[in-house]
């Protein structure tokens, strides 16, 4: 796995969406810290804009992420969305005291239209129970929900996210490092859509050794490719096809990994060099590649 990849962290807003029962532990406790939340930047405070929202009902929910997305897409909008809610490992969240449902599949449906619009800058805090199961929609077939993702695998007690979470925020703030301000929640993970694009990638090349598996990635791949350029010519979509059938069967081709990157992080984010991934996995698979395979050239 190449684990060493923590993305930087930049967000300018933090926005709780408060989905609790009436009879929960309320979130005051939470904004009174958030709005503390600065750190310095040239001798200069650099502060979030912090809000609450309150979204008890399933209606609530879809018309605050709608206009989130929306203003992300015309003002510049980059938040972490802080989700305080119930969540059930196969169910999704549930919001208010009737506990209203959202899928995982609607909710990560729902992100994924922020993420674009934020070019692929949403964080996304779950502090409910079982809250890494929305990550399980996640593939490269589409793009990423979120850039990074902070969740609990099982029940979370309320008590100990009193104590952790305005510690998680601080050093998120203060260090612009997620791995280091995870630390600060016990027993929470962390999604990051870099890293995921990288270890998917890295799998997929290890796993081209048997036929069968590199006829599947292929399909997989070409099914991928009519997702994103079904409005392409036939004659571009086939040479698309071409370098893929390539790529899984012959060499790594730089082409094809640029194209499945942007699909899933946008064109504007660029999360590693190409050249040293094409490197690396030309390594691992060296008996199986040509030994004319060109270069890929660095991106800008």
């Amino acid at each position: 796995m190449l684990s060493a990849i923590d993305t930087p962290i930049h967000h300018n807003a933090i926005i709780v969406l408060d989905g609790l029962k009436p009879t929960d532990m309320q979130v005051d406790y939470l904004m009174s810290e958030l709005i503390h939340l600065h750190h310095y930047r040239e001798g200069k405070p650099i502060k979030p804009g912090t809000q609450r929202i309150e979204v008890r009902t399933r209606a609530r929910l879809l018309q605050a992420l709608g206009a989130i997305a929306q203003a992300c897409r015309q003002t510049g909008l980059q938040p972490i969305l802080h989700l305080e809610c119930h969540g059930g490992a196969d169910v999704g969240i549930t919001l208010g005291a009737e506990q209203e449902v959202v899928s995982w599949d609607e909710l990560t449906a729902l992100l994924r239209h922020i993420n674009v619009g934020a070019n692929c800058n949403l964080g996304v805090v779950m502090a409910g129970c079982h809250g890494m199961a929305a990550i399980e929609p996640v593939t490269l077939d589409m793009p990423t929900p979120f850039l990074w993702l902070v969740g609990h695998d099982e029940i979370v007690a309320q008590g100990d996210l009193r104590i952790g979470l305005p510690r998680f925020y601080q050093t998120l703030w203060r260090t612009g490092e997620l791995t280091t301000a995870v630390a600060e929640l016990e027993d929470f993970r962390w999604y990051n859509a870099e890293r995921f694009l990288h270890d998917e990638l890295d799998a997929l090349h290890k796993s081209t050794g048997s036929n069968r598996r590199a006829t599947a990635l292929t399909d997989q791949l070409l099914l991928r490719l009519s997702v994103k350029f079904g409005e392409l010519s036939p004659e571009d979509l086939s040479e698309r096809r071409r370098r893929v059938k390539a790529a899984v069967r012959n060499t790594v081709d730089a082409d094809s990994l640029e194209e499945i990157a942007q699909l899933f992080l946008g064109p504007t984010r660029r999360p590693f060099s190409y050249t040293h991934l094409v490197e690396r996995l030309r390594t691992q698979i060296a008996p199986r590649v040509p030994a004319t395979a060109g270069e890929a050239p660095e991106p800008n």
